[in-house]
């Protein structure tokens, strides 16, 4: 490719022109120390030297004014702004302090020369003195377990029930259980995790007729069950297998209530859906922490899908106790994302001309490689190696 191939048309929020010239300057800021009675003298590293460019830029053609004073309204706005080099790609900048100079005259009519110097820009971020919230976090949903099933053994009794109840309760049980083998049988992905649950369930099913009759002890241990797929090898993969757990709602079957013994099957039906849903939704929440995001956009996206889960739960206890863990829970959530995420960049669309791979639009994009994964990440590609032409894709970088 030859390297006019590679020039990239010059905007500055979003305002293009055309550049003549370019240079920059880079390095490292150092000090230098001088000791007497030693030749050699110590230089002090203290990082990167702020990248700093300088640009002349041209705008030529009949409507040239109107560029030109886009052109300067852009460099006059307040904060940073997106610069695409025709070099160096993407870059967040400042105008520099020397401003900007404009060059017009009649010998050269329909044509402004801007010059302009550009500095990078980053975020201002000082230490900060913060709570731990991963911690509460946990400490959180281990309360919201406890209420959890507590609430579970107040509303579960087989006790004195005829037999087809008892059937009906364990048919609804092992549904539950059923459901857990089929996620993790389709979810390779979850690693380590996915051994461990299948262990767990091995040893669930054949206790299950004595743990009806223990309902504290089966809640227990349906929240390890859940809590072995939370400890997988893919955190992300595991939220989206705890989520599914919900679904063993459509291998029941609908009960009357027209007796007094049709009634309390019915509440242990209730009652076990209740405890899969909590189970299933705190484990998603105290597993979020784990869940490695690489953008804002998706991270708000996954919480909001797990909060969504949590209010479900809490809407529909009868329960003080577990209403209050779960909302608290759900605060201490909302506090660590909020954490996590505020230093994650924004996602914004950009539509790439041809069909190619995703490692190229992320060397095309940011001048890195490493941009790849984000970019198939958030557009769930099949297929990196084809990113369509002419259709709009969602990659890092927002203004």
């Amino acid at each position: 490719m030859a390297w006019q191939d590679q020039l990239r048309p010059a905007s500055f929020r979003g305002v293009a022109f055309q550049v003549t010239t370019s240079n920059g300057t880079f390095g490292r800021r150092v000090v230098l120390h001088e000791y007497p009675m030693r030749d050699r003298p110590f230089v002090e590293d203290l990082g990167r030297k702020a990248r700093a460019l300088r640009l002349e830029a041209v705008l030529i053609g009949s409507d040239y004014m109107a560029r030109r004073d886009a052109l300067i309204a852009a460099l006059e706005a307040p904060g940073s702004g997106r610069l695409v080099h025709p070099y160096f790609g993407e870059l967040q900048v400042s105008l520099d302090e020397s401003g900007a100079q404009v060059t017009e005259s009649t010998d050269h009519g329909g044509m402004a020369r801007i010059s302009f110097g550009m500095v990078e820009s980053g975020d201002l971020v000082f230490p900060l003195a913060q709570i731990a919230t991963a911690d509460a976090v946990a400490s959180a949903a281990t309360e919201a377990e406890v209420a959890a099933a507590n609430a579970f053994a107040t509303d579960f009794d087989v006790r004195q029930v005829p037999a087809f109840s008892f059937e009906s309760a364990l048919a609804s049980a092992n549904a539950a259980l059923d459901q857990v083998e089929a996620v993790i049988q389709v979810l390779p992905a979850l690693g380590r995790g996915r051994d461990l649950t299948w262990s767990d369930l091995a040893a669930l099913r054949p206790q299950l007729p004595a743990l009806l009759r223990q309902p504290l002890e089966l809640a227990r241990r349906l929240q390890k069950l859940y809590a072995s797929l939370r400890g997988g090898d893919d955190a992300r993969t595991a939220s989206r297998a705890l989520a599914q757990m919900a679904d063993f709602v459509r291998r029941l079957p609908s009960l009357p209530t027209t007796t007094v013994t049709r009634q309390r099957e019915r509440a242990n039906q209730d009652a076990l859906i209740a405890q899969v849903h909590g189970a299933a939704a705190i484990e998603r929440a105290h597993g979020l922490n784990d869940v490695a995001f690489v953008d804002h956009d998706s991270a708000q996206s996954l919480r909001d899908d797990v909060i969504a889960q949590l209010d479900a739960v809490a809407n529909l206890t009868p329960h003080d106790e577990l209403f209050q863990a779960l909302s608290n829970l759900r605060a201490a959530t909302l506090r660590d994302q909020q954490q996590r995420t505020m230093s994650l960049v924004r996602l914004r669309t950009y539509t790439p001309a041809q069909t190619l791979p995703a490692l190229v639009l992320a060397y095309d994009l940011y001048l890195d490689p490493s941009g790849e994964q984000a970019i198939v990440d958030n557009n769930a590609l099949t297929r990196p190696g084809f990113v369509p032409g002419g259709q709009p894709v969602a990659v890092p970088g927002g203004v």
